[in-house]
């Protein structure tokens, strides 16, 4: 029974903290969260009918173990992948990436503007270094987020000259494929500082060694409530990430 009760609770958390009022966020990865949460408190509360129901489907029970196991086998070498790219920041980068993110209107969402207010700091500090904003247009906003971003830092009052625009990515592949164009045709620093939130950083390390730059990260402030749901989304955007470089 006790068994019984910890499977049930920890289901209900699960179930909590994927809904869009804890997570301030509504998306596939908001349903299946939560989907699992229900299965994980279902399981709990059913745990006898179920095992039950196990004993007597070997071969069932076999390949729900095995996807089971898998499933978390995944999840904690991702979760670790993510966490290693994440702590390796900086001693010094001649160069930084600030990966795009939505905007509205011509301002930077939230999410943004954490971003750009680090790259902010970042080149306030390190007077020498240089910026490449890399963002293109999305269906539903009027401008490259890459013109948003450098409005928003030279208001701010970094110098333009600093700040190179990289209007044409549509995604982390594309944002550090056509940022490494920039740096090879500018004869820029290689050793890029990446600014992104944390959970991002592990595949954006992984594309820019793909176009020749060591990558170094320089995380952003996550939302408590949104950090499952996204590093969630992550661990698919992982898989997706090597299936497309086992393509090309």
């Amino acid at each position: 029974m006790k068994l019984q009760r910890i499977f049930t609770i920890l289901g209900i958390l699960v179930f909590i903290a994927f809904t869009p009022v804890v997570s301030l966020v509504f998306n596939s990865m908001s349903v299946l969260g939560m989907s699992v949460g229900i299965a994980i408190a279902l399981f709990g509360l059913f745990m006898p009918k179920i095992i039950t129901f196990f004993k007597k489907h070997r071969v069932l029970r076999a390949i729900v173990c095995i996807f089971l196991i898998l499933s978390l086998l995944w999840a904690l070498v991702c979760s670790l992948f993510l966490v290693i790219s994440a702590v390796r920041t900086p001693d010094s980068a001649g160069t930084v990436i600030v990966l795009g993110c939505q905007i509205k209107g011509e301002r930077p969402s939230k999410m943004l503007r954490q971003r750009l207010d680090k790259a902010y700091d970042y080149l306030t500090q390190n007077p020498e270094a240089v910026a490449i904003m890399s963002g293109g247009q999305g269906p539903d906003e009027i401008m490259p987020e890459a013109v948003a971003m450098k409005n928003y830092l030279t208001e701010k009052g970094i110098d333009p000259d600093r700040i190179y625009t990289e209007p044409d990515s549509h995604n982390t592949q594309q944002n550090m494929e056509y940022s490494a164009k920039i740096i090879k045709e500018e004869g820029l620093d290689t050793d890029v500082a990446v600014i992104t939130q944390s959970f991002h950083q592990y595949r954006a390390s992984v594309y820019a060694s793909e176009v020749g730059l060591k990558a170094y990260a320089i995380n952003c402030k996550t939302n408590p409530g949104t950090l499952p749901t996204y590093w969630l989304r992550e661990m698919f955007a992982v898989v997706k990430m090597y299936l497309v470089l086992a393509g090309t």
